[in-house]
C-alpha cells in the first residue's frame, strides 16, 4: 500500500472582493504590464476613507482643460475596510500609483531599492494593499503575539487571507524584507505609525486554509461538467484533510 497523499493547509484563496476599476494605473498611465517587472513585495498603506468611496472617488485620471494629466493621483490593488469589506482597484499585473513622488517623499527600503534599476520605479515590483483605519490609529495596533486586535477581527482575518494569497501566486516569500507598512519606509507617511509589521508577518506565516474553511455553501458536483480530483474528511484525530482521488483505492 503507498502513502495516502493529504494536505493539511491548502493553498491560500483571494476573500470576496468588488472591483471597481480606475484609471490611474501603469507607468506611464493607462499602460499594462510591469516594466517587464513582477510583484515582489507587499507595502501596506493606511486611510481612513471607506474603500468603496475611495476607490470611487480615484477612479479618473485627473486632467486640465487642455486634456493633459494635472496631477497623478493615488491608487492600489487593494483596499480593505474596517469591517473586511474588500476592494479591487488596479490589477496585480499592472502598477499601482502607490507610492507618487518619490523626490517628494523618497523610499527607504533596502529590499525593494536593490531590486529597482536606476531608471525604474519602486511601484514596478510593489503590491500596493490600503487598510481603513479610525482617526486614532492606536486602536488598531497589533500584539506581538499575532492575537487579532480587538474590534477589527474581520479586516485582520480579510488582510491575513488576502496577502497570503498574494505571496503565494507571485511566489514571495513573507518576512521583514518583504512586507512592511508604508510609515516604516517612508518618513511622510504617519498614518500607520503606531503599527508593526513583524506582527502582521507573524500572522501571515501562521495562516493555514484548511479544506472547507472557505468553501462555498451552495456549491454542488455535477458529474457533466466537473471532474472530481480530492475528497475532503476528518481522521479520527479530528484532522481535516484532502485526499487525492487516486489514492482512495489504496484505501480499500
Amino acid at each position: 500500500m503507498s502513502t495516502m497523499s493529504t494536505v493539511d493547509c491548502l493553498s491560500p484563496t483571494y476573500p470576496p472582493f468588488e472591483c471597481i476599476d480606475t484609471e490611474r494605473f501603469g507607468l506611464p498611465y493607462g499602460v499594462h504590464g510591469r516594466n517587464g517587472q513582477r510583484p515582489r513585495a507587499i507595502l501596506v498603506h493606511c486611510i481612513q476613507d471607506d474603500p468603496h468611496e475611495f476607490a470611487r472617488a480615484n477612479c479618473e485620471i485627473l486632467r486640465g482643460r487642455d486634456g493633459r494629466i494635472r496631477r497623478h493621483g493615488a491608487s492600489y490593488h487593494w483596499l480593505v475596510g474596517i469591517e473586511g469589506d474588500l476592494v479591487a482597484q488596479v490589477d496585480e499585473e499592472d502598477i499601482a500609483s502607490g507610492l507618487g513622488d518619490l523626490n517628494e517623499c523618497p523610499l527607504n527600503w533596502t529590499y525593494v531599492n536593490a531590486l529597482i534599476p536606476p531608471a525604474s520605479h519602486p511601484d514596478e515590483v510593489l503590491i500596493h494593499i490600503a487598510i481603513q483605519v479610525p482617526p486614532t490609529t492606536g486602536a488598531y495596533h497589533c500584539n506581538c503575539d499575532c492575537s487579532i486586535p480587538t474590534g477589527f477581527q474581520a479586516q485582520s482575518a480579510v488582510l491575513v487571507r488576502l496577502i497570503a494569497a498574494i505571496a503565494d501566486r507571485w511566489n514571495i516569500t513573507i518576512n521583514a524584507d518583504t512586507l512592511r507598512y508604508d510609515s516604516e519606509v517612508r518618513d511622510c507617511s504617519e498614518d500607520c505609525e503606531c503599527m508593526e509589521s513583524r506582527d502582521l508577518v507573524c500572522a501571515v506565516l501562521a495562516y493555514c486554509e484548511r479544506p472547507g474553511d472557505q468553501a462555498e455553501a451552495s456549491a454542488t458536483f455535477n458529474p457533466l461538467t466537473d471532474t472530481l480530483a480530492f475528497v475532503e474528511g476528518i481522521t479520527t484525530t479530528g484532522r481535516r484533510v484532502r485526499i487525492r482521488l487516486s489514492d482512495l483505492a489504496n484505501l480499500v
